[in-house]
């Protein structure tokens, strides 16, 4: 159970709960539950059942999907306001998690039963609305992430690009994004990731490259395996 507080601290971030009636409301009060999660703490992970879907309000999750030799394909983030996409498939299809989230920074979340997110999806057009257009949005960067995965070497041949353009890179993700023959999503995502590393620095209209002799190494991968 949750107090009025920490209700108005969700919807903050998730306005279209404000739209319930008073009934349903308290119904939510009695049945959320708050987390809060470690940076590096894993929330769901491959094969887990889903029992519900996570409302965050503070921090970052890492969406991912393991692989047999180590590595971790990235899908997509979660912030604040956001809603999982392969939580949502999960639920309406009954399925365990098929990938695994990862509280990337210290997060704090609400859990959202499964049976009362159907009862607000069937009940409530505004919560439904919300939940599909976010599905689609996920749908849409996964879609973009296949076309990444086709290409291969895209994060290399944008690290090349970048480079090339100076230590101050003043060009939008879109511009970005023509030149390395893709698309803006898929770039905002490698930047993120360059970001994460530590060797850009975003910033509005211009990306700063802070370290260049390992986007520099990264790079040249790129150049030796095209050989």
């Amino acid at each position: 159970m949750i107090t009025k507080t920490q209700f108005d601290e969700l919807v903050k971030h998730y306005p279209v709960l404000a739209a319930l009636p008073p009934y349903q409301k308290r119904i939510i009060h009695q049945d959320l539950v708050r987390f809060e999660a470690q940076q590096n703490e894993v929330l769901f992970d491959v094969g887990c059942p889903c029992p519900a879907a996570i409302l965050l309000v503070s921090g970052i999750v890492r969406v991912s999907k393991p692989s047999s030799y180590g590595r971790d394909l990235l899908l997509y983030r979660l912030e604040p306001g956001d809603i999982c996409a392969l939580t949502v498939a999960c639920l309406l299809g009954d399925k365990n998690y098929p990938g695994r989230g990862l509280s990337e920074t210290a997060s704090i979340g609400y859990a959202l039963s499964e049976e009362l997110f159907e009862q607000l999806l069937v009940g409530f057009p505004q919560f439904r609305h919300f939940v599909f257009r976010s599905f689609a949005q996920n749908l849409l960067q996964l879609m973009a992430l296949l076309e990444e995965v086709a290409w291969g070497h895209l994060d290399r041949r944008l690290a090349a690009v970048l480079l090339a353009k100076g230590e101050t890179v003043r060009a939008t993700h879109h511009r970005l994004a023509d030149d390395v023959g893709s698309v803006r999503e898929v770039v905002s995502r490698i930047l993120k990731e360059f970001e994460s590393k530590g060797w850009v620095r975003l910033g509005r209209g211009r990306i700063l490259i802070t370290n260049k002799e390992d986007l520099q190494r990264f790079a040249d991968e790129f150049g030796d395996s095209s050989h």
